[in-house]
């Protein structure tokens, strides 16, 4: 019996007897509220536990400068996610901003030092007083990310660094910008080709910066970007040829109150027929007088059969 029964006590494996490797390979199958519970059990499943791949899935939300020290905590260094408490002033203009120019600084300067975050949810991007947050440390921060908004409360040196940021390598693959007046066309062409989902909202955008925009889509070899919708992005003054073989290297296009000449509508549906990458296309609110008896053209016919309809009338929509 004796023997049997050290036989027993030697053939019983404790979780910690385990290569470390092993233990993160089981605790990565427990669910979220398991693994908090694995930090109750004992200090040595603690040890374990405290590995940040075991806490990706995590986020962390602040709301206060009291949860800056939540991003210290050692266990969360492999996150992806964090959510910032809304800006007061997101929806009361003349309120005052929630969070304070040196909280903004502390709080880029605490998600910096996680390299893994590739989400920021919340309405950081519009406070104003986003624009005192250092610009080296904003364009690191900010490229890190999936999705992003450059809004006009950032300073002319934070979009022109992290432009720059993009425009040599990033991470973002969905770009909402609200204010490039500032920004060099060479720049802007070159950051904005780089990312997979460009939103541009800016009737303030030059001719320049437009066409450098379209003459990089055209002569960039390998181009990243897929997707581009326009809001009030004054287009009307490009060369056709050029608008057009822009647009059909791209899969999808979307404007909505960017005044589209007839020329470059026949030139957008020339470059359909012909040769195109362009799954979906539509342009909004066209003026009457220049797409009147469109639809009874032959080559246009021939680019909606493609590709469906593509433009309305300013009239259509109401």
């Amino acid at each position: 019996d004796s023997l049997l029964q050290e036989m027993s006590t030697s053939l019983k494996t404790s979780l910690t007897d385990l290569p470390e490797e092993m233990v993160l390979r089981i605790f990565r199958l427990l669910p979220p509220k398991d693994m908090k519970s694995v930090m109750l059990v004992c200090k040595a499943w603690v040890e374990f536990a405290e590995n940040p791949v075991l806490w990706s899935w995590s986020f962390v939300q602040i709301d206060t400068k009291l949860d800056f020290q939540k991003l210290k905590t050692q266990r969360i260094h492999s996150l992806c996610e964090i959510d910032v408490k809304m800006c007061y002033n997101f929806f009361h203009t003349h309120g005052k901003c929630h969070w304070e120019k040196r909280e903004l600084r502390e709080m880029f300067e605490a998600i910096s030092e996680i390299p893994t975050i590739r989400r920021i949810q919340g309405c950081i991007y519009y406070c104003p007083n986003i624009s005192h947050v250092e610009p080296r440390l904003f364009a690191t921060v900010l490229n890190r990310l999936e999705k992003m908004v450059l809004s006009m409360n950032h300073s002319r040196d934070q979009t022109k660094h992290l432009l720059t940021a993009i425009a040599e390598n990033t991470n973002l693959r969905s770009l909402d910008v609200c204010d490039v007046s500032s920004t060099s066309p060479a720049l802007l062409g070159s950051a904005l080709t780089n990312v997979q989902e460009v939103v541009l909202y800016d009737d303030q955008i030059t001719r320049e910066q437009m066409e450098a925009l379209l003459v990089e889509i055209v002569s960039k070899e390998t181009l990243t970007l897929r997707k581009l919708i326009l809001f009030s992005c004054p287009i009307h003054n490009i060369d056709p040829d050029i608008l057009g073989t822009a647009l059909s290297r791209l899969e999808e296009v979307r404007s909505e109150h960017s005044w589209v000449r007839r020329e470059q509508i026949k030139a957008i549906a020339r470059c359909i027929v012909d040769k195109s990458k362009l799954k979906k296309l539509m342009m909004k609110h066209m003026v009457p007088e220049e797409v009147s008896g469109l639809d009874d053209e032959d080559l246009v016919k021939k680019a909606k059969d493609k590709i469906g309809e593509f433009y309305t009338e300013l009239k259509d929509e109401f």
